[in-house]
């Protein structure tokens, strides 16, 4: 990740809905070592994805599911 996105100004944001399956936990682990910040609901209320732009700071907001994404594939994504 950190390879990937060194040349750019980003912020990630992990939203975790109170899950079950430890997502949180390894989000927190990841946290120590990389600029991540992690997000817990104790609810689902709404939309997490709405949810974590609502917390992000940057002027351009996206939107990865890591299921279904390279991350290798970001530097594309950038505006012209």
């Amino acid at each position: 990740m950190d390879s990937v996105l060194k040349d750019y100004d980003h912020e990630i944001i992990i939203v975790d809905d109170n899950s079950p399956d430890g997502t949180a936990e390894v989000a927190k682990k990841l946290a120590e070592q990389y600029s991540v910040k992690v997000l817990v609901r104790k609810k689902k209320n709404g939309s997490a994805i709405l949810y974590g732009f609502t917390n992000a700071n940057g002027d351009a907001l996206g939107v990865i599911d890591a299921d279904s994404f390279r991350i290798s594939l970001l530097p594309r994504l950038k505006s012209p």
